[in-house]
């Protein structure tokens, strides 16, 4: 009798098991790979440590996102260029990675397909002007945020992306 229920509960177990586990679909798989070597290159290159992913791929991959923590201390013109390198390494191994093409809203990606933030933080306390405490690049605009006085962040500076790589000249 033993025997009996405890082939039903490993039956029973094994079933809920298959129901249970969430199998994601091939391009979400290939979007969160290409997101991954690039944190862990970003990571190498720059000690930025990731603290989140994601995007907009319902249908196709039309966006994706990560964000960073950096303890690097900088002024609006070097956190434009950082935040540009970045980007410009994010976008590189997406058009890089073939397997991900089919999958892809557009092809080659551009700005407009990638978000990247970087939260700028020294010992886990946000940077204090003159410093840029966020860095974020949002589909082909760029937004810079200071921290205020009473510890709210405001955005000082928004600019497309051709303007930071113009500012910035790297085109």
């Amino acid at each position: 009798m033993k025997k009996i229920h405890l082939f039903i509960i490993l039956i029973t177990s094994l079933l809920l098991q298959g129901c249970i586990q969430e199998s994601r679909p091939k391009d979400v798989k290939l979007a969160y790979k290409v997101m991954f070597e690039t944190a862990n290159e970003l990571k190498e290159k720059f000690g930025l440590n990731l603290i989140g992913t994601g995007g907009q791929m319902m249908y196709d991959i039309n966006v994706m996102h990560l964000s960073f923590t950096s303890s690097k201390n900088l002024e609006i013109d070097e956190a434009r260029i950082f935040l540009l390198e970045c980007c410009e390494i994010f976008i590189k191994n997406i058009n890089n990675f073939s397997e991900i093409h089919p999958y892809l809203h557009n092809f080659p990606v551009t700005e407009k397909n990638v978000k990247l933030d970087i939260y700028f933080k020294v010992y886990g306390v946000t940077a204090e002007y003159p410093n840029v405490a966020i860095a974020g690049a949002h589909r082909g605009n760029i937004v810079y945020y200071y921290k205020k006085k009473n510890d709210e962040l405001e955005a000082t500076l928004r600019e497309t992306y051709l303007e930071a790589l113009l500012k910035a000249g790297i085109k």
